[in-house]
């Protein structure tokens, strides 16, 4: 079977945009994510970061993009633009 629909593109879209060892996440999907992921002792902390909004092609509306990582590990920086995504910056940076 063939899974379609807006979920598929979005995580096509975020794929595309994440640069190495990143996990990039829509809102949704991160503030699920946050209350359940724990890691146990001696393990990197998780850390979560939330970027703003990027035009993505195929979305009518913004997407807020964010990512999930291991300190020390992840880029945890905002992605860079990429073909069909671009971040929207706000009007003070």
């Amino acid at each position: 079977d063939v899974v379609r629909g807006p979920a598929v593109d979005l995580a096509a879209r975020l794929a595309v945009l994440a640069g190495p060892d990143q996990a990039l996440l829509s809102t949704v999907v991160f503030d699920e994510a946050r209350q359940h992921v724990r890691l146990g002792p001696g393990l990197p902390e998780v850390a979560w970061r939330a970027y703003g909004p990027y035009r993505l092609d195929g979305f009518e509306r913004e997407v807020h993009v964010c990512e999930v990582g291991l300190t020390g590990r992840s880029p945890l920086t905002p992605p860079a633009d990429a073909p069909g995504a671009a971040r929207l910056q706000a009007p003070d940076e």
